[in-house]
């Protein structure tokens, strides 16, 4: 199977239910709700596929996760506390 990756749309609905992310600044809880924003200039966050409803601890684990199938991403800001456009 190959790899297809769509970015999240501005003002695209995104539900996060399992989260990896251990650090304390912006945790998702499971089952929390976003509207996909634009792109902030902070750089302190992970990478979710919205596919999967999933967050990653970090960049081996969302590469693993994206080798195959079809995935769509957004980037969660922690400093933020918003998913947006990667």
């Amino acid at each position: 199977m190959a790899q297809v990756l769509e970015r999240a749309s501005e003002g695209e609905r995104a539900v996060i239910a399992k989260s990896n992310y251990a650090g304390d600044i912006g945790k998702i809880d499971p089952q929390m709700e976003f509207i996909v924003s634009a792109k902030c200039e902070h750089n302190q966050g992970q990478w979710v596929c919205l596919t999967h409803k999933m967050s990653f601890s970090n960049q081996f684990v969302k590469d693993t996760h994206i080798h195959a199938g079809k995935h769509k991403l957004g980037w969660f800001c922690a400093f933020c506390g918003t998913v947006q456009v990667p």
